[in-house]
């Protein structure tokens, strides 16, 4: 039986780029649905441009939401802002949520427990490659043409 190859680590440099620009990627994909399902060419600037701010956002929230699925999989969870941490003796943390958030009785009832804190920070998630693509609602002048090289 011939063995079997080791796996090769993804290209992690590769890997960077797609999550730094995962959002962008996601708003790109729904712009593109849209200008192919619609009258993108018979809106006007504002109105495209409408458009991609809430194709942004829906993609931001996109990837916030899978961020937090992934890192609380299997475990209960909650979103909290970390306000502080204190080193002495060990490590104080504070951290601040939504006294509504869904989770806030378990975590009140682990009080005194043990816990354990998985940090998920998607921020490195939410660039972009570059801007969407808005056509202009008067074409340039000749001179404004110039003027960009």
């Amino acid at each position: 039986m011939p063995k079997k190859k080791p796996q090769q680590k993804p290209d992690q440099e590769k890997i960077d780029v797609q999550a730094a620009t995962l959002v962008g990627d996601l708003r790109e994909a729904i712009l593109n649905m849209f200008k192919q399902h619609a009258d993108w060419k018979g809106m006007k600037e504002a109105q495209q441009k409408d458009v991609a701010a809430s194709a942004e956002f829906t993609a931001t929230e996109c990837v916030r939401k899978t961020a937090e699925i992934v890192a609380g999989r299997g475990f209960k969870s909650m979103h909290c802002t970390l306000e502080q941490v204190v080193v002495k003796d060990g490590l104080k943390i504070v951290l601040k949520g939504s006294k509504m958030a869904e989770g806030r009785h378990d975590l009140v009832e682990a009080q005194g427990g043990s816990v354990t804190v998985v940090l998920s920070d998607i921020n490195p998630y939410l660039g972009h490659r570059s801007k969407p693509e808005i056509d202009k609602d008067e074409p340039g002048l000749p001179l404004d043409e110039e003027d960009e090289e």
